[in-house]
């Protein structure tokens, strides 16, 4: 395989290792968002339980927690499967095209 071909193999090998230590990244972020509102909620529906002072701003409170930890949930997922799907397609794209100049290259230097 040509040298230039080996380096591009190369620079793209190293660009996909970043992005998927970027994406692990963006994971952590949002396990620590997702960690961050757990005792809150907790400590809401706590007082919901037990019927303390629960106004209605506090359980539209409650209720705006719950739902930014299930988009943060899914929003987790989207990004993570987003990012592997795209490494994976990417790795594949590239051995292909790699195979396929070799098998040229191949073919080319049997019938010359």
């Amino acid at each position: 395989m040509p040298m230039i071909y080996e380096l591009a193999k190369q620079h793209r090998a190293a660009l996909l290792r970043r992005e998927a230590a970027a994406s692990a990244d963006v994971l952590r972020a949002f396990k620590v968002v997702l960690i961050n509102l757990e005792p809150i909620i907790k400590a809401l529906e706590a007082e919901f339980e037990n019927d303390e002072d629960m106004t209605i701003s506090r359980l539209f409170r409650l209720e705006r927690y719950k739902d930014l930890q299930a988009q943060t949930k899914a929003e987790k997922f989207n990004k993570h499967l987003q990012t592997e799907l795209r490494i994976r397609h990417e790795s594949e794209t590239q051995d292909l095209a790699f195979a396929i100049y070799n098998k040229f290259k191949n073919e080319n230097s049997t019938s010359n």
